[in-house]
């Protein structure tokens, strides 16, 4: 298990926390899980406090797209 101490449910992408992130890309790209469970300080700037205001928009707005997605597929997944 992957905890990250960020607030919430469901802190991949959304979240600027490089720990939890690099779990969860890590097992979506490779399959491969944290050899233990993990947990993952608050990272407060971390991995995106380099990115400009106009990054973030972009980056607000792709994970819209994503989230808008995602919700797409789940409407199909009741239907199956």
């Amino acid at each position: 298990m992957v905890s990250v101490d960020d607030g919430g449910q469901g802190v991949w992408l959304s979240s600027e926390n490089a720990c939890g992130n690099n779990a969860v890309n890590r097992f979506l790209v490779d399959g491969k899980r944290p050899a233990h469970d993990t947990a993952c300080a608050a990272d407060r700037g971390g991995l995106f406090a380099s990115m400009t205001p106009e990054q973030r928009q972009e980056r607000e707005k792709a994970l819209g797209e994503v989230r808008s997605k995602q919700r797409m597929f789940q409407g199909l997944a009741c239907w199956a």
